[in-house]
């Protein structure tokens, strides 16, 4: 068996593929220039709505796409559908509990980032949640449990590298308070974004144990989109916060 699941390729998926190569291309040069930031975080305009408002709809919604896809299939569920849907719950399901009881936010999300948000993450729901529900058993018999323990795995360590490096950026503020500061734990010695540099690999784990060339493309989007963004947060802080260390990397250890 191939270990990553390709579709015939018709003229309909050769020009999805194509797309989504064209846009992984797109969102970078508009992060990484600083040509469009999509408004939360650093890069809020400073209108819009609540953060915890905002940010857990991002993150819910997915959640209600890939759900509306297990309950409409017909295929029996068998571990594959399982770990692929818990993998997802888990990955979503952190972050809106990350929004509602870690993360302490400076400023309000603009509605422009909520809706292209929830819009890309929920698609990424319905069609990898598509693909994993409407899987044969066939093809799920041949999938070889070293492969899944290796996507379990990756997942993982994504996991619990995401979530202690948001743990840090938590600790930098006390009480309520908004200001920026440098952090110098974990991972942040080496990199500007350790957090999401974890977070591609916990996209890399779910895209081994979903088989399916789509969720690789998710993850070369996610990998353009967090890259860009982590370039402008570099200069961001390069601009705001005098004394920020210049050698330290953006996303990708001793790379990038």
């Amino acid at each position: 068996m191939n270990l990553i699941t390709f579709p015939a390729l018709t003229d309909a998926v050769i020009y999805t593929y194509g797309f989504y190569i064209f846009l992984s291309v797109f969102v970078f040069k508009l992060e990484s220039s600083g040509t469009f930031n999509l408004p939360y975080s650093k890069f809020a305009k400073g209108h819009g709505v609540s953060p915890k408002v905002g940010m857990f709809i991002i993150y819910f919604l997915p959640i209600l796409a890939y759900l509306y896809t297990w309950n409409t299939s017909d295929n029996p569920k068998l571990f594959y559908q399982w770990i692929t849907l818990i993998a997802f719950v888990i990955h979503f399901g952190k972050r809106c509990l990350e929004v509602l009881f870690l993360h302490k936010f400076s400023g309000k999300i603009g509605m422009l980032g909520v809706f292209f948000i929830t819009i890309a993450y929920s698609n990424i729901g319905l069609i990898t949640g598509s693909l994993h529900n409407h899987t044969s058993e066939s093809h799920v018999t041949q999938i070889p449990v070293w492969w899944t323990a290796l996507g379990a795995t990756f997942f993982s360590i994504g996991q619990i590298g995401n979530l202690y490096h948001h743990i840090l950026l938590t600790k930098l503020r006390s009480g309520n308070e908004k200001e920026y500061k440098i952090p110098n734990q974990g991972l942040f010695q080496k990199l500007v974004c350790p957090h999401y540099f974890f977070e591609l690999v916990s996209w890399l784990g779910f895209a081994i144990l979903s088989t399916y060339a789509d969720s690789f493309f998710i993850l070369m989007i996610m990998t353009a989109y967090l890259s860009g963004r982590s370039n402008r947060t570099r200069e961001w802080y390069i601009e705001k916060l005098p004394g920020f260390p210049l050698e330290r990397k953006r996303i990708l250890p001793g790379i990038y």
